[in-house]
């Protein structure tokens, strides 16, 4: 009998060809929320900064972080190399692993569903393996929500009709508020003139304050919000609040 797509292990896959979005801050942030689950796992893809890699030891433990290498000698992702990678995924003693693509890695994907490895041969090979696969773009405002945007667009129309896809909004990068909720409307009426089928998930409000400065260097430093002021903590917990009640309408 087949399982379930709730019971089937679960592979996240987060992406964005365009740099500096926010996208390890995602991963950060479902790190912390699932720091004390051993059943899940952070995979970073991303073969040149291996951002993911390197901040998420000190939160969940090395045990729980690992790099994959995606793409060949020629930066490109090679079918059989990707089938290899997805089962090793699949034979993982967890439940549930977050799989950080980096911009370059992001973008050969896009490639390789496009003239390589359709979005339906993928959804085939991942009921062979019985796992499910769902997509998570982060875009981020002011000059970089164009190129998101670009990406975010042709990834879902290309996996959405096989797969659960998610825009994850940044909120953090996307200016003031007039300028974050004028970014949400526009992404909004994207999605609904476009019939896309996908959610829009906000997250990342840090504000503008010392405590949001202080956050930030958290993050790049790659320590824990143990290590945060009380204004600062308050501030994280108030973040990662507004980040689980957004998560808990997917």
């Amino acid at each position: 009998m087949a399982k379930s797509a709730k019971s089937m292990k679960q592979l996240h896959f987060i992406l964005q060809s365009k740099g500096g979005v926010g996208k390890s801050f995602l991963v950060w942030l479902l790190a912390n929320q699932q720091k004390d689950n051993q059943s899940v796992i952070f995979i970073d893809l991303d073969n040149s900064t291996q951002t993911s890699n390197a901040r998420l030891n000190g939160l969940v433990g090395p045990n729980r972080v690992s790099h994959y290498s995606i793409l060949d000698e020629n930066k490109k992702i090679e079918r059989e190399e990707f089938l290899n990678m997805l089962q090793v995924f699949a034979q993982a003693p967890v439940e549930k692993i977050y799989v950080d693509f980096g911009a370059p890695e992001s973008e050969e994907f896009l490639k390789f569903l496009r003239y390589e490895f359709s979005a339906e041969t993928l959804k085939e090979a991942a009921d062979m393996l019985e796992v499910s696969i769902s997509f998570n773009v982060v875009i981020a405002g002011n000059d970089t929500v164009s190129a998101c945007l670009n990406y975010s667009q042709a990834l879902t129309s290309l996996t959405q009709d096989f797969f659960a896809v998610h825009w994850f909004y940044n909120v953090g990068l996307s200016g003031g508020i007039d300028s974050r909720d004028t970014t949400k409307a526009m992404l909004e009426m994207i999605i609904s003139t476009n019939g896309l089928k996908t959610q829009l998930i906000p997250f990342g409000d840090l504000g503008f304050s010392q405590s949001s400065k202080d956050i930030v260097k958290m993050l790049a430093d790659g320590s824990t919000p143990e290590a945060l002021s009380f204004a600062s903590k308050l501030k994280f917990n108030q973040v990662m609040k507004e980040f689980q009640n957004a998560l808990s309408h997917v």
